[in-house]
């Protein structure tokens, strides 16, 4: 939540996703935060997943998801544990 939050502050339409959603979520003051990546829409220019991966039941299907609503010119940023 707070990428997503320091990512609003500094001009960007961000969304924040993960699996399950966080009464945290209502304190920050700005942000969309979905649970569904159907819920991001699509023209994405950055997706920035903190440690995601290796948390969701099928990592293939939710990267080919990604990469279905990135630009051409568009960037993944992943950190696992």
């Amino acid at each position: 939540g707070w990428t997503t939050l320091e990512a609003k502050n500094r001009g960007a339409n961000a969304v924040g996703y993960d699996l399950v959603s966080s009464p945290k979520w209502n304190e920050m003051n700005g942000p969309k935060f979905v649970t569904s990546l159907d819920d991001v829409g699509g023209d994405l220019d950055v997706v920035m997943l903190y440690d995601v991966l290796d948390h969701c039941m099928d990592p293939e299907e939710l990267m080919a998801s990604i990469h279905s609503r990135l630009k051409k010119t568009g960037v993944v940023y992943v950190r696992c544990h």
